[in-house]
């Protein structure tokens, strides 16, 4: 995989993770404490964690399956 693609595929699952998890904190703390402000701060942590690891995961199963 190239560095390109690479960063390309960190970039993609990053923003798609923060996008998820903003809503669904934003309706978690709608539904439960009646507050419309989502979580930033788990928001980014948990897009982070995943956008860094699941295209390493994916590299090494490219390599793996070679």
């Amino acid at each position: 995989m190239s560095p390109r693609k690479f960063f390309v595929d960190v970039a993609v699952t990053f923003a798609v993770t923060l996008a998820v998890a903003v809503g669904v904190t934003f309706l978690w703390n709608l539904a439960a404490g009646r507050e419309t402000v989502p979580d930033w701060e788990t928001a980014f942590r948990l897009a982070t964690i995943l956008g860094l690891s699941l295209p390493l995961t994916r590299i090494r199963d490219d390599k793996a399956r070679r």
